[in-house]
């Protein structure tokens, strides 16, 4: 993450294999960044009518240009780390 502003993101995936995509089937993943705070928040952002396959993640963070650097586990619910 480049601090500066606020941002957002999503993440997507599928298993790469199939078409279930068609259905909506995926693993879809917010990434928001509020830089006021200095916070960074994980979360489920499914779009409505597709469903979620979350599974555990593991995300190395860096804020840059300080240098700062977590790494955090997701596992499709809500977190929120602060800088």
């Amino acid at each position: 993450m480049y601090r500066g502003a606020d941002g957002l993101f999503t993440v997507y995936e599928d298993d790469g294999v199939s078409q279930d995509y068609l259905a909506g089937r995926g693993t879809w993943t917010r990434v928001l960044w509020n830089d006021a705070a200095k916070r960074l928040t994980i979360e489920p952002g499914t779009p409505r009518g597709a469903t979620n396959m979350a599974s555990r993640r593991r995300f190395r963070i860096l804020v840059l240009p300080d240098g700062a650097s977590k790494e955090v586990v997701y596992a499709g619910s809500r977190v929120a780390v602060g800088f």
